[in-house]
Protein backbone atom coordinates (compact mmCIF):
# COMPACT_ATOMS: atom_id res chain seq x y z
CA UNK A 1 0.00 0.00 0.00
CA UNK A 2 1.85 2.91 -1.01
CA UNK A 3 1.09 6.66 0.21
CA UNK A 4 1.62 9.86 -1.90
CA UNK A 5 4.10 12.25 -0.47
CA UNK A 6 3.18 14.60 1.87
CA UNK A 7 2.51 18.58 0.12
CA UNK A 8 3.31 21.88 2.65
CA UNK A 9 1.97 24.88 1.92
CA UNK A 10 2.72 28.34 3.78
CA UNK A 11 1.09 30.93 4.44
CA UNK A 12 1.46 34.06 1.93
CA UNK A 13 2.67 37.44 4.16
CA UNK A 14 -0.62 38.98 3.48
CA UNK A 15 -3.37 37.27 4.20
CA UNK A 16 -6.26 39.85 3.27
CA UNK A 17 -7.21 37.97 -0.11
CA UNK A 18 -7.61 34.65 2.16
CA UNK A 19 -9.60 36.17 4.69
CA UNK A 20 -12.03 37.67 1.98
CA UNK A 21 -12.12 34.05 0.24
CA UNK A 22 -12.99 32.27 3.62
CA UNK A 23 -15.88 34.83 4.27
CA UNK A 24 -17.37 33.82 0.69
CA UNK A 25 -16.67 30.09 0.96
CA UNK A 26 -18.18 30.10 4.76
CA UNK A 27 -21.68 32.03 3.31
CA UNK A 28 -21.62 29.40 0.18
CA UNK A 29 -24.84 27.07 0.48
CA UNK A 30 -23.63 25.21 -2.97
CA UNK A 31 -19.81 25.53 -4.24
CA UNK A 32 -19.10 25.00 -7.41
CA UNK A 33 -15.88 25.68 -9.86
CA UNK A 34 -16.47 28.33 -12.70
CA UNK A 35 -14.17 27.44 -15.68
CA UNK A 36 -13.09 30.14 -18.19
CA UNK A 37 -16.24 29.76 -19.96
CA UNK A 38 -18.65 30.32 -17.74
CA UNK A 39 -19.03 26.26 -17.10
CA UNK A 40 -20.24 25.40 -13.55
CA UNK A 41 -18.87 22.13 -11.92
CA UNK A 42 -20.19 21.34 -8.22
CA UNK A 43 -17.99 20.61 -5.78
CA UNK A 44 -18.27 17.28 -3.75
CA UNK A 45 -18.80 18.14 -0.36
CA UNK A 46 -15.62 16.59 1.29
CA UNK A 47 -13.82 18.46 -1.34
CA UNK A 48 -15.41 21.43 -0.52
CA UNK A 49 -14.90 20.90 2.85
CA UNK A 50 -10.88 20.37 2.34
CA UNK A 51 -10.95 23.49 0.67
CA UNK A 52 -12.67 25.66 3.17
CA UNK A 53 -10.54 24.29 5.56
CA UNK A 54 -7.03 24.89 4.02
CA UNK A 55 -8.45 28.47 3.07
CA UNK A 56 -9.05 29.32 6.96
CA UNK A 57 -5.40 27.79 8.07
CA UNK A 58 -3.56 29.79 5.79
CA UNK A 59 -5.61 32.78 6.56
CA UNK A 60 -4.56 32.38 10.28
CA UNK A 61 -1.40 32.33 8.60
CA UNK A 62 -1.00 28.97 9.70
CA UNK A 63 0.89 26.38 7.82
CA UNK A 64 -0.97 23.27 6.14
CA UNK A 65 0.34 19.93 5.67
CA UNK A 66 -2.29 17.61 2.62
CA UNK A 67 -1.32 14.12 3.79
CA UNK A 68 -3.26 11.84 1.26
CA UNK A 69 -3.57 8.27 2.74
CA UNK A 70 -4.78 5.35 1.23
CA UNK A 71 -8.70 4.06 2.68
CA UNK A 72 -6.90 1.21 4.93
CA UNK A 73 -3.95 2.00 6.98
CA UNK A 74 -1.52 0.13 8.69
CA UNK A 75 -1.47 -0.10 12.39
CA UNK A 76 1.74 2.41 12.31
CA UNK A 77 0.07 4.76 9.76
CA UNK A 78 -3.07 5.00 11.72
CA UNK A 79 -0.94 5.67 15.00
CA UNK A 80 0.84 8.31 13.16
CA UNK A 81 -2.21 10.10 12.26
CA UNK A 82 -3.41 9.76 15.87
CA UNK A 83 0.10 11.13 17.11
CA UNK A 84 0.42 8.33 19.32
CA UNK A 85 2.72 5.02 19.52
CA UNK A 86 2.00 1.54 17.41
CA UNK A 87 1.57 -0.36 20.78
CA UNK A 88 -0.93 2.41 21.94
CA UNK A 89 -3.09 1.55 19.08
CA UNK A 90 -3.01 -1.61 19.21
CA UNK A 91 -3.99 -1.90 22.52
CA UNK A 92 -6.94 0.86 21.16
CA UNK A 93 -7.61 -1.74 19.10
CA UNK A 94 -7.80 -4.71 20.89
CA UNK A 95 -10.10 -2.94 23.62
CA UNK A 96 -12.62 -2.30 20.66
CA UNK A 97 -11.99 1.39 21.08
CA UNK A 98 -11.71 1.33 16.99
CA UNK A 99 -12.70 -1.13 14.96
CA UNK A 100 -10.09 -3.07 12.62
CA UNK A 101 -9.58 -6.00 9.73
CA UNK A 102 -7.24 -8.44 9.31
CA UNK A 103 -5.20 -9.02 5.98
CA UNK A 104 -3.50 -11.95 6.29
CA UNK A 105 -1.53 -11.87 9.94
CA UNK A 106 -1.97 -7.41 9.80
CA UNK A 107 -4.19 -5.62 10.91
CA UNK A 108 -5.66 -2.18 8.84
CA UNK A 109 -7.68 0.45 10.06
CA UNK A 110 -10.07 2.35 7.89
CA UNK A 111 -8.81 5.79 7.83
CA UNK A 112 -12.29 6.91 8.49
CA UNK A 113 -12.86 4.98 11.67
CA UNK A 114 -9.11 6.85 12.82
CA UNK A 115 -10.61 10.36 11.95
CA UNK A 116 -13.93 9.33 13.91
CA UNK A 117 -11.99 8.25 16.56
CA UNK A 118 -9.95 11.57 16.98
CA UNK A 119 -13.24 13.29 16.77
CA UNK A 120 -14.52 11.21 19.86
CA UNK A 121 -11.58 11.46 21.89
CA UNK A 122 -11.32 15.31 21.14
CA UNK A 123 -14.90 15.49 22.57
CA UNK A 124 -14.12 13.31 25.32
CA UNK A 125 -10.93 15.64 26.18
CA UNK A 126 -12.82 18.86 25.76
CA UNK A 127 -15.86 17.48 28.53
CA UNK A 128 -13.59 16.09 31.09
CA UNK A 129 -11.78 19.39 30.82
CA UNK A 130 -15.04 21.34 31.48
CA UNK A 131 -15.80 19.20 33.92
CA UNK A 132 -13.12 19.73 36.07
CA UNK A 133 -13.42 23.63 35.61
CA UNK A 134 -16.65 23.02 36.80
CA UNK A 135 -15.89 21.39 39.91
CA UNK A 136 -13.14 24.00 41.00
CA UNK A 137 -15.58 26.47 40.41
CA UNK A 138 -17.99 24.43 42.82
CA UNK A 139 -15.12 24.20 45.07
CA UNK A 140 -14.19 27.74 45.42
CA UNK A 141 -10.83 27.09 43.94
CA UNK A 142 -10.65 29.86 41.89
CA UNK A 143 -10.34 33.51 43.05
CA UNK A 144 -12.09 36.31 41.50
CA UNK A 145 -9.10 39.20 40.83
CA UNK A 146 -11.33 41.49 38.79
CA UNK A 147 -8.67 41.06 36.14
CA UNK A 148 -5.34 41.47 37.89
CA UNK A 149 -3.07 38.72 38.06
CA UNK A 150 -1.22 38.33 41.17
CA UNK A 151 2.45 35.81 41.25
CA UNK A 152 4.69 35.48 43.64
Amino acid sequence: MSMLADQGFAPPEDTRELRELLERLEGADKPCLVGPEGERTPLPEPVFEALRQVVRALAQGRAILVSPHEPLLTTQEAANVLGISRPTLVRLLESGEMPYEMRGSHRRVRFSDVMEYAARSAKRREEALTNVARMSEDADLYERTDGVVVTR
